[in-house]
């Protein structure tokens, strides 16, 4: 059985173990040694209750990694803030945690109200850092139920929710990482990690890394914008487990050079977060007819992923809309009027300072935690699970997921607005677009985002406006949301 603290400690304990690399990010090559290094110097500053959250802040800096670590060292869960995050939302996070420290990792991040802790590396880190680890960094850290990290998402009441995931949940998931889900254990692989830290997606990679020995390969959010650069950076790095959302694959794919040829050594495409569509998975099998594709599906609340299987050439033949896979050993799924129900224990304890919000979404069933995910699922005679939607309004872009109400109350909020809705584009079963139809003052769409940039992350602006009279409405009184779409055609 894997234990992360074990792990760790016996990568500290092991003087080669501390000399690997554990994260690759630009020009910058860290070794465990250093990376622990620096932990142990951050922990020794972390000097409020065992429990506090601690704000970790920055982008992709292996000082990220550090700061989380330190948190694991001292008993304190840590909450990943992008600087992407506009300052607001940043507050409210910190407001919600009462968090009573702040790791900044870089100057892009601003964060008040917080003392803050200086977590960049030093610019010349000691090559033999590793042989001046103290042996008790990992000796009383995080533990079974007490909450290793908070990932905060979009809530339905205008401000985000955290999601608290206990070790016990962090442990039960890697078992099935290392253990269960690839033919082989992926031990000391070099993993890319394309999703920002406050995005639980990352959790796959940088912890499954992490628990093994591996090496992950940090690429920047501009590659959404330049992939090319993204595959000089796997290929010179020879990654070979490539983790993302399907719509990152489908950017990629629109290069020719996005292929084996070019990135030879890649083995599996793990794919979660939202829709892989038949298409996509096709393309992939063609261009890297080495490689091995996962199809998983999980919400934050239940550790990342909940179920997974390869999708080979017999799933796209059968299968026009692929499944999610198989149920993770030690978890169960079970059906609530076609609401897909999580029971086991990956389940997180809850959402940070948000009892009734727990009370509607989280129960206990033969003392398991359990979960309402508000996905609509059904099985196959295999035992196959399938998710085929949602039973609310929250929707899944580029693998955010979304309160569309979030949006609404917030553009709400703002002088001159009378009414909002907003609603999601979709094409072949995947959200490509927000868009919003408003009723009040007209508002030019640049003055509109300017204001929204201050409180809404930058994967929650909606693409489009369109200032209307009055909002469409159904025979039953509610908004049309059908109409509204078809505006935007």
């Amino acid at each position: 059985m894997i234990s992360l603290q074990n792990a760790l400690k016996a990568i500290l304990n092991d003087e080669s173990s501390r000399q690997a690399i554990a994260c690759i990010h630009g020009a910058e090559h860290i070794t465990y040694g250093q990376l622990f290094h620096h932990a142990a110097l951050l922990r020794d500053q972390l000097d409020a209750p065992r429990g506090n959250p601690v704000l970790v802040c920055g982008h992709k800096e292996p000082a990220m990694l550090a700061g989380f670590l330190a948190c694991i060292a001292a008993g304190r869960p840590f909450v990943p803030i992008d600087q992407s995050l506009p300052a607001g939302r940043i507050r409210q996070i910190a407001e919600i945690t009462e968090a009573r420290h702040a790791i900044i990792c870089n100057d892009k991040v601003s964060v008040s109200g917080v003392p803050l802790i200086d977590g960049s590396l030093p610019d010349q880190s000691s090559q033999d850092a590793g042989n001046q680890e103290p042996e008790d960094l990992f000796d009383d850290p995080v533990a079974g139920l007490e909450t290793v990290y908070i990932i905060f998402t979009s809530g339905t009441t205008g401000e985000p929710k955290g999601v608290k995931i206990p070790m016990e949940a962090l442990n039960d998931f890697l078992n099935w990482t290392v253990n269960s889900l690839f033919p082989a254990p992926p031990v000391k692989k070099v993993w890319m990690n394309h999703a920002i830290l406050s995005f639980d997606l990352s959790v796959f990679e940088v912890w499954t890394s992490m628990a093994t020995g591996g090496t992950v390969v940090a690429l920047e959010s501009a590659s959404n914008r330049n992939v090319r650069a993204a595959f000089r950076d796997l290929s010179d790095n020879n990654v070979q487990l490539w983790v993302s959302t399907p719509s990152y694959a489908d950017l990629c794919l629109l290069d020719p050079r996005f292929s084996s040829e070019t990135l030879p050594t890649i083995e599996d495409f793990v794919f979660c977060g939202e829709v892989l569509s038949h298409g996509t998975a096709q393309a992939i099998k063609r261009r890297f007819p080495q490689a091995r594709v996962w199809n998983l599906y999980g919400p934050t609340e239940a550790t990342c992923a909940t179920t997974g299987m390869e999708i080979t050439d017999a799933t796209l033949e059968a299968h026009t809309v692929l499944p999610v896979g198989w149920v993770k050993p030690g978890t169960q799924i079970h059906l609530d009027a076609g609401e897909i129900v999580i029971t086991g224990p990956n389940v997180s304890t809850g959402y940070m300072n948000r009892p009734a919000m727990t009370a509607e979404k989280f129960f206990t069933t033969d003392n398991l935690r359990s979960y309402r995910t508000g996905d609509r699922g059904e099985f196959d005679e295999a035992g196959t699970l399938f998710c085929i939607g949602r039973a609310d309004s929250q929707i899944k872009l580029n693998g955010y997921r979304i309160e569309l109400g979030e949006i609404e109350s917030a553009i709400r909020a703002l002088d001159g607005i009378d009414a909002v809705a907003c609603v999601d584009l979709r094409k072949e079963g995947r959200v490509t677009a927000i868009v919003c139809c408003y009723c009040g003052i007209e508002h030019d769409d640049g003055s509109l985002k300017q204001s929204l940039e201050l409180i809404l992350p930058h994967y929650m602006m909606p693409s489009r406006f369109m200032r209307i009279s009055e909002l469409p409405l159904s025979i039953n009184n509610k908004i049309d949301r059908q109409a509204i779409r078809r505006l935007f055609k």
